[in-house]
């Protein structure tokens, strides 16, 4: 897998993983508008095997933090342990989690909900 540090290059490979399809629809539509690639997911399971099956992996991974099967945190915790890691941004509406991800190993950013379209370019651009 590439280390990528920015994913705000064209064409970047992102993977979308929330459990909720209308949060999943419209980051894959607002996404590929600005002429990303992207691949979605269910729940945290589906998207570490995603990952980890990937012919080209992902330069970022937006994950929901609250999903069935493995939450976001368990999701980033496992990425983490890769040679090479996506960026990875946890997408939550708790404060808390904003706080804790200053603590935690394997997340760059945080997108609080509700989001607008400059908050994901912003973390695009980061």
């Amino acid at each position: 897998m590439e280390d990528v540090s920015s994913s705000n290059a064209r064409g970047a490979h992102v993977l979308v993983a929330d459990d909720d399809e209308d949060v999943r629809d419209t980051l894959s539509a607002m996404l590929r508008h600005l002429g990303h690639d992207v691949v979605v997911a269910v729940d945290g399971a589906s998207a570490l095997t995603s990952v980890l099956a990937a012919d080209v992996a992902p330069r970022l991974v937006l994950l929901d933090v609250t999903m069935p099967a493995l939450d976001g945190w368990g999701v980033a915790a496992r990425l983490a342990t890769l040679p090479a890691r996506p960026r990875v941004v946890l997408i939550t509406g708790s404060t808390l989690d904003r706080v804790r991800v200053r603590e935690h190993l394997g997340v760059d950013d945080v997108l609080m909900k509700p989001w607008t379209f400059a908050d994901l370019q912003r973390v695009l651009a980061a």
